[in-house]
């Protein structure tokens, strides 16, 4: 076990913030995980804990305890014949495991390829993208319960999994940390190839399996989404708002390019780079931080940002789209 003192966390984070962690624990094991949640030091701090920080926007220094998980290990613990339930450490980069999971031929994640993080944020954040969610395929949780002083585990229905939400964002808020994560992938493949954009995307394929899926989602979202290696940036900044049908029918008898998506007899979701793009955002910027000039739901720093610049921009962006259509727009990231 080993806790460090006044941490720098900037390549910790996608925005490449340099915000200092107070003291910084990470550990790659159960047991080292038990000594650092036993030590005086958690007991008495503020707690974060902090995967491949590419969710989160630093607005200040952190005076607290930031956990890292480094656990690392995928493997296969059941199968039948159509399925395979794989737990994966939530120490693992999330693409590694998606790379994992096709090379392996198991179907379920394919078309959440090349999405930054751990696999261990993956059911906090309900992670989602090309019509697929980490809900779709996570089987069981194992979590360290702060309360209890133990592990346990939490079944897919106790969860509570909605878009980009779970039980980890309310009840387990600051509560746990998760260790690893059990998915239940396919054996059997069905592919999901009908969201807009891969479904073109596909049709220069010859075949349609699980690697030219994940080939073409890779590509599509090189194309769309800046490298936060060269740019930082935390993916998409905003959640997709989600609207009554009354007034998804109001704003499209105004706009009849709206991109929405039906999700039952009531409600809409509605592109949130849509409204931010139709409004002219693109390219525009407070001080250092600036809204990407080829994907509007993206914020990024353009080199000496601070967390204070990018959330200034962000409610700007919220205040315009707000007075223009009545609709609030929820951030994705986690400010802290």
């Amino acid at each position: 076990m080993q806790i460090l003192e006044n941490f720098s966390l900037k390549s910790y984070n996608t925005f490449g913030l340099n915000a200092v962690a107070r003291y910084f624990a990470p550990f790659n094991s159960k047991e080292s995980l038990v000594e650092i949640l036993s030590t005086d030091i958690f007991a008495r701090s503020q707690r974060l804990i902090l995967g491949g920080g590419s969710n989160i926007l630093f607005l200040k220094d952190f005076n607290g305890i930031v956990v890292h998980p480094e656990n690392k290990g995928i493997e296969i613990i059941k199968e039948n014949a159509s399925t395979s339930l794989v737990r994966v450490a939530a120490g693992e980069e999330w693409d590694d495991f998606v790379l994992w999971a096709v090379n392996n031929n198991l179907a379920g994640v394919e078309n959440l390829s090349h999405i930054p993080g751990c696999v261990g944020a993956a059911p906090v954040q309900n992670i989602g993208a090309y019509g697929v969610e980490a809900k779709d395929v996570i089987h069981e949780v194992t979590i360290f319960d702060f309360k209890k002083n133990r592990f346990d585990i939490l079944n897919k229905d106790q969860l509570h999994f909605s878009y980009r939400d779970s039980v980890f964002k309310h009840e387990f808020k600051d509560a746990c940390i998760v260790v690893d994560v059990v998915f239940e992938l396919s054996k059997k493949h069905v592919y999901n190839v009908s969201y807009k954009g891969l479904d073109s995307k596909l049709k220069e394929c010859a075949i349609v399996n699980l690697q030219t899926i994940r080939n073409s989602i890779i590509e599509i979202r090189n194309e769309k989404l800046p490298d936060p290696k060269i740019q930082g940036n935390a993916g998409s900044f905003f959640k997709n708002p989600v609207v009554e049908e009354e007034d998804y029918l109001r704003l499209s008898e105004i706009f009849d390019d709206i991109v929405a998506y039906k999700l039952d007899n009531r409600t809409y979701k509605i592109a949130a780079g849509w409204l931010i793009d139709t409004l002219g955002w693109k390219g525009k910027y407070h001080r250092d931080a600036a809204v990407h000039d080829k994907q509007a739901l993206v914020l990024v720093n353009k080199g000496n940002a601070t967390g204070v610049d990018i959330l200034q921009l962000s409610k700007n962006i919220q205040d315009d789209v707000f007075s223009k259509f009545s609709i609030i727009l929820e951030p994705e990231v986690l400010f802290v």
